[in-house]
């Protein structure tokens, strides 16, 4: 019996790459996992809505599903600073839909004395090319920024790839930081899991 949970590759950046991408994924699993850390070198502490942080899925050797409606996802944070409530959102876009997952928040690190923002990616049936509802995914994710904005925040999002438009397997999984590079704090991992 194989094992349950396998871990496939972790990428730690240089210092000056923008993303993190994930290439050449296996179709050997039944589903991914993805947990990490992730620190820009960027200035600005972005909004949540913010979406110059996010996420994108690829297939066919890293083509990436960019329309406007590839991703339909709910996205609810936390926003604080010290102990100040900031807001709340329960949805990423006009209904729901969008051209990436935003990924909010990559701490910068400008005056910035913050740990990495911890983040935790499931991707479900991600070689699925035949389920009508599409592929799901879900992203759990929070960060400290001890900067000028001071602000902790927690971000929970959970969507799918609907079946139009989307129904290859996924092989690419892209981290960007919109702005900025990652710092060599930053540092992702990926783990294959198998239900047998």
């Amino acid at each position: 019996m194989a094992d349950a949970i396998t871990h496939v590759s972790t990428i730690t950046p240089s210092g000056s790459a923008s993303t993190i991408t994930f290439s050449s994924i296996p179709a050997s699993y039944d589903d991914l996992l993805f947990i990490g850390t992730l620190k820009g070198d960027d200035a600005t502490w972005y909004t949540p809505t913010n979406a110059s942080n996010y996420i994108q899925l690829g297939y066919s050797g890293g083509t990436f599903w960019t329309a406007a409606s590839n991703y339909n996802y709910q996205m609810l944070y936390d926003r604080y600073s010290n102990s100040t409530f900031l807001g709340y959102q329960n949805n990423n876009a006009s209904a729901g839909t969008s051209d990436k997952i935003n990924a909010w928040p990559i701490p910068g690190s400008a005056n910035d004395a913050n740990i990495p923002a911890g983040y935790w990616f499931y991707l479900p049936a991600y070689r699925n090319t035949t389920n009508s509802v599409g592929k799901g995914f879900q992203l759990f994710s929070g960060g400290i920024s001890n900067s000028t904005n001071t602000e902790q925040i927690v971000q929970l999002s959970a969507g799918v790839l609907p079946n139009t438009g989307t129904n290859n397997a996924i092989d690419t999984v892209k981290f960007n930081t919109g702005n900025g590079n990652f710092t060599t704090s930053s540092k992702m991992s990926m783990y294959g899991i198998s239900n047998s």
